[in-house]
């Protein structure tokens, strides 16, 4: 029905990047993390490598679901010392839309020709009741099996 991986990765950023195609990505930075840390150029991410469900699902809230618990296993007791989640999203209407509708973020406009798009999410912006709102749907309705 679904299947997910996940891997060590990290966001780096350049000092000339800070003034060009990551600003927006360096501005939320800047204004959320304490200033003598801002001068670091990279920070630590667990990277997606593979989030799937079976074409029967698509569109029952399983995939939010899933990034929901991921989101929430990489803040609870913060296991990988992480800030941010990535993916390289395939390049699909669809696949960006849920992405951005599950609150990731381009990480620049290099790759918007690419095969697949680096998107990420900021770990500090995920919530407990958020991740409840979340997957509300999905525990009131599930998708049958079978």
């Amino acid at each position: 029905m679904q299947h997910s991986r996940f891997m060590n990765d990290s966001i780096h950023i350049a000092r000339d990047e800070r003034r060009d195609d990551k600003r927006s990505l360096w501005k939320h930075i800047k204004s959320n993390i304490p200033h003598p840390k801002r001068d670091y150029t990279s920070f630590p991410a667990v990277k997606i490598g593979r989030l799937g469900v079976a074409s029967a699902y698509a569109g029952s809230g399983i995939g939010t679901y899933l990034l929901t618990m991921t989101k929430d296993l990489f803040v609870t007791d913060n296991r990988t010392g992480c800030r941010f989640i990535t993916v390289d999203a395939y390049n699909k209407p669809g696949v960006i839309a849920f992405y951005l509708k599950n609150s990731f973020a381009f990480l620049w406009g290099k790759d918007s020709e690419e095969r697949t798009r680096i998107m990420y999410f900021d770990l500090l912006r995920h919530r407990a009741d958020d991740a409840q709102a979340a997957i509300r749907p999905v525990l009131d309705h599930p998708p049958p099996l079978g």
